[in-house]
């Protein structure tokens, strides 16, 4: 079985259909982040960011080998705005995982000047035999009319104990990989069957809309698994293991950029006047071309001064939020908007609180 996936592997990577040729360029050096891109795209010119990971996030591609480098990124376009992006390398060829689909990369270098790789967008990878255990898992899963929920709304809580077939897979992924990915190659095979027993029914979202069709029955949903395993060449008689062990995520290292950031904030929060102490947060977001700012937005738009990006905040934010639980009398639900909105909180006694964050980030770089 690994043979012949293999093989199906080598096929899409030699592959003589034009090949997109991928060109980036390191926009910031403090944080190795490379942007660029790959041409015309999915019907449109998609804009990629990249930077080195430690690990792929959603979940392993192989089981008899782990990638020699990862990159994380996001990419946008007309369809997605900064969806997520995985770029996993085993030499110099690998997969490039995209909201569009997985597809193979070949020929990846990178120097001072460019990061390059080609890119084979003309069929997706071939599913490999962690595809193939993911898809008997969902199947076992979906034992009885009982754990099938007819109402997908493709969301997948982790402690649910009915599942549709995007969340039957969903689970599984995780429990064969330690992650998931609405365009893993287990997925777009199920995905195909739809297609070719519902070609005149116009469904937007295949995987939610097949699960919730009144005429769709839980022999038709085993079918359709038994059916992609079938076209996989695997086998759906075999026992299934336990779930695989997976690791706590890493948590990202402070660096010395976690204090430039904050360095940035308090320039930014240099006078009472350019303190904004009413933090709203109704959708996360901070105000464009903002002349005043609160703890939180100032975090963020130093984050975007300095590294060019903001992803979250990851360790930067962790402390920031760690720190306001350790003030006297703490007891806020929303950390940072809650103390920044605190009556009793000062001006100074923010300038006071950036400081003390730059201090404990400084004593905790590389740990």
């Amino acid at each position: 079985m690994l043979t012949l996936t293999l093989a199906l592997l080598a096929a899409a990577w030699l592959s003589p259909a034009p090949l997109s040729q991928c060109v980036f360029h390191e926009a910031n050096k403090l944080v190795h982040r490379w942007e660029g891109g790959c041409g015309h795209l999915f019907g449109q010119d998609p804009k990629m960011k990249l930077r080195p990971a430690k690990e792929i996030g959603s979940g392993r591609w192989r089981s008899d080998s782990v990638p020699t480098s990862v990159w994380a990124g996001s990419m946008t376009d007309q369809g997605f705005d900064g969806a997520d992006l995985e770029l996993e390398l085993y030499g110099t060829h690998g997969i490039l995982r995209t909201a569009y689909g997985w597809y193979a990369v070949r020929s990846f270098s990178v120097d001072r000047s460019a990061m390059r790789f080609e890119l084979d967008t003309s069929r997706e990878i071939a599913p490999s035999p962690l595809d193939i255990e993911i898809i008997r898992r969902a199947d076992a899963l979906l034992s009885s009319p009982a754990v099938w929920n007819r109402a997908d709304n493709r969301r997948c809580p982790g402690r649910a104990t009915a599942w549709s077939i995007y969340c039957a897979l969903d689970r599984a992924a995780v429990d064969a990989t330690c992650g998931t990915h609405h365009r893993r190659p287990a997925m777009e095979a199920v995905r195909v069957i739809i297609d070719e027993r519902t070609a005149s029914r116009g469904y937007e979202h295949r995987l939610m809309d097949y699960n919730n069709d009144s005429t769709t029955t839980l022999a038709d949903v085993h079918s359709l698994f038994h059916t992609a395993l079938a076209r996989l060449h695997g086998s759906d008689d075999q026992p299934l293991g336990k779930p695989v062990a997976c690791p706590s995520p890493a948590e990202a290292a402070v660096t010395a950029v976690d204090t430039m950031i904050v360095t940035r904030a308090q320039s930014l929060l240099a006078s009472s006047n350019a303190w904004n102490r009413r933090d709203i947060d109704t959708t996360g977001d901070c105000p464009d071309n903002a002349t005043s700012f609160t703890i939180r937005c100032a975090l963020k738009k130093a984050s975007q001064d300095v590294t060019g990006d903001y992803d979250g905040g990851g360790p930067l934010m962790r402390e920031a939020r760690s720190l306001v639980d350790s003030l006297p009398h703490a007891k806020y639900n929303a950390r940072l908007v809650d103390y920044n909105n605190d009556p009793a909180t000062t001006f100074e006694a923010v300038r006071t609180y950036l400081a003390i964050l730059k201090s404990r980030l400084a004593k905790r770089i590389g740990s």
